[in-house]
């Protein structure tokens, strides 16, 4: 997801992305994995943490917008 936005302009601009997630795909929050999942083992998981509060969200399947603000 890092990598998506990658066009640079000097003027502000807002770039987004609509995208489907199809694979095991966990986001993670404030908490820490061990917390939330304990010692299930999530080796078959992407996990990325993607905001600063609350818990995980199990994403396969959902549509996704990603919206960046530049400049």
């Amino acid at each position: 997801l890092n990598n998506i936005f990658t066009e640079n302009r000097d003027t502000p601009f807002i770039d987004s992305c609509m995208f489907q997630i199809t694979n095991n795909y966990i986001t993670t929050g404030q908490y820490s994995i061990e917390e939330e999942f304990g010692d299930n083992d999530l080796s078959n998981y992407t996990l990325e943490k993607m905001y600063p509060y609350g818990g995980s969200a199990y994403l396969k399947n959902c549509i996704i917008l990603k919206r960046k603000n530049r400049n």
